[in-house]
């Protein structure tokens, strides 16, 4: 069965992120239960690790192993949208251990500040692991884990020489796409998606459309439906919200329809996949502990 394969896999990719800070919005001191890497940028606001706060500069890479202690608190003067890139996954330390630098090296300095060519690297990676889990295709679970690795191994080059080999790039992603993909990403979006309809808001949509599927492997208005179903079932751990209440929060008018779209995406009703919620992200697995990056924000996979 499709669902276990893989179960085995390190890393295994447990989400990718796309969480805006707003002027002023701040994320509380905790630990993540899992490995988290997150690109900033346009940072507007500082993050704490451990005691040491710090002010990344443009284009700041982060990796944040689990459970180290940290916070993100935006400005209030900010007059500009920033975002965190985020990648959360699953690991053992064998992984770093055959990754000197990023097995040394103390919480504090796994930073990187990226150049244009290693920001187009990381959201070239990124966008790999989106397409991955949307279209789930045979063996995704190990191909996501592949480019985990390439971009950990990629973190460990920077550590020594700060190159991006260019044959590692992935391909380009015409900017008008990513522009489409990250708005059908925003939270605030997929509330007022009526309000807003795409064909207005980009007016070579039906180019972008088969450019975006051709990327993805999804069309934008299936690429909304999965990032709202996906979001749904990690309402569906919390065990006080109705489906009424999750199917307001995730962007769907009508309760039945979120109903019918969960079961089209996802072979079973919400409430019987809450019923088997060990089911998570393709593998056999206990419920996913809570991550402040994926219940808050946007889930893109």
């Amino acid at each position: 069965m499709a669902v276990f394969q893989g179960a085995d896999v390190e890393p295994r990719l447990v989400g990718v992120y796309l969480y805006p800070v707003r002027r002023g919005l701040s994320i509380e001191a905790h630990r993540e239960p899992y490995d988290l890497i997150f690109l900033w940028e346009n940072p507007a606001g500082i993050i704490q690790i451990g005691d040491q706060l710090v002010r990344p500069e443009s284009d700041t890479l982060v990796l944040l192993k689990a459970g180290t202690p940290h916070s993100v608190k935006g400005d209030l003067s900010a007059g500009h949208l920033s975002k965190l890139w985020c990648v959360l996954y699953q690991t053992g330390a064998k992984i770093y251990r055959d990754l000197p630098n990023l097995h040394s090296r103390c919480p504090e300095h796994l930073f990187w500040k990226l150049n244009k060519e290693q920001v187009s690297f990381f959201k070239g990676v990124f966008y790999k692991l989106v397409a991955e889990r949307a279209v789930k295709e045979p063996f995704y679970l190990r191909a996501e884990s592949c480019w985990l690795r390439f971009l950990l191994l990629q973190l460990e080059r920077w550590s020594e020489n700060g190159r991006t080999l260019q044959a590692q790039l992935p391909e380009n992603v015409p900017p008008e796409v990513l522009r489409l993909w990250e708005t059908i990403s925003d939270p605030h979006f997929t509330l007022n998606e009526e309000k807003q309809p795409l064909r207005e808001l980009f007016p070579h949509y039906n180019v972008l459309r088969h450019q975006f599927k051709k990327i993805f492997g999804k069309s934008p208005q299936q690429m909304l439906t999965f990032i709202r179903i996906e979001r749904s079932k990690l309402l569906l751990l919390n065990n006080g919200m109705t489906l009424k209440q999750i199917a307001a929060e995730v962007g769907f008018f009508r309760q039945h329809e979120f109903s019918r779209a969960f079961h089209h995406c996802v072979g079973m009703s919400p409430s019987e996949w809450r019923a088997n919620a060990r089911f998570i992200h393709g593998g056999a697995a206990p419920k996913l502990a809570k991550s402040v990056y994926a219940t808050n924000h946007t889930l893109v996979a």
